[in-house]
């Protein structure tokens, strides 16, 4: 769970202006709410707790192609509009450390393949691989789990993203630091295979779901 700006404002219904104001990092969700429940009996007042998230807080800055994003990674596709609640894909700045397998083999998936198909992808993956317990440490999953510099949300890009992801460092001249592999995508072809794209040349196949590839996260915002 990302670290989130969390501003906390007791203002005392007397005296009718602020008495304590300050911003704290917390991660503990618990830990914020005792707080507040304590200063709520400090006196008679009110508490107003905003939670800022870290991409919140930088809301309104303008990104493109190229750049890095909030959690250090490249930012890789850009629409025109924040349609769906996402506006930017970045890529995280590095592979999930360990080459691994896409899950629930000889199981259909729904998946789609186009530009923003990839988190609810994700999610569908995930909810497959909650039923079958000795599938663990899967590609969506280990994307699920990643957390950098605050940030999470992270997933499993599908077809066309990563495909995107591709061009954009071959018309950037970046490598951002792949492998000539293959790599996962989270778009299925059938109940045994899940395509893959070689980011060292862009070529697009299809391997058994019980095989080891590469994985690399991205994030929307």
């Amino acid at each position: 769970m990302p670290e989130h700006n969390v501003r906390l404002v007791y203002t005392c219904a007397y005296a009718q202006k602020i008495q304590y104001r300050k911003e704290i990092k917390m991660k503990n969700l618990t830990r914020l709410l005792g707080i507040i429940a304590l200063a709520a009996v400090m006196g008679t007042g009110i508490i107003n707790a905003q939670t800022v998230s870290p991409d919140s807080a930088i809301e309104g800055k303008e990104y493109k192609v190229g750049d890095t994003g909030p959690a250090g990674g490249i930012i890789f596709y850009v629409k025109k509009d924040n349609s769906d609640g996402w506006r930017y894909l970045e890529a995280a700045p590095y592979d999930i450390n360990v080459k691994c397998q896409w899950g629930v083999y000889k199981d259909s998936v729904e998946t789609g393949g186009r530009v923003g198909d990839g988190k609810n992808n994700s999610q569908r993956i995930l909810l497959a691989l909650s039923r079958r317990p000795t599938d663990i440490g899967r590609a969506a999953e280990l994307c699920d789990r990643l957390e950098i510099g605050g940030f999470d949300g992270w997933f499993l890009p599908s077809l066309n993203e990563l495909s995107t992801l591709f061009k954009a460092m071959q018309f950037l001249n970046k490598l951002g630091n792949f492998k000539k592999e293959f790599y996962w995508t989270s778009t299925q072809k059938h109940e045994k295979d899940s395509f893959v794209i070689n980011m060292g040349t862009g070529k697009i196949g299809d391997k058994d779901k019980d095989h080891k590839h590469n994985v690399r996260a991205i994030r929307s915002f």
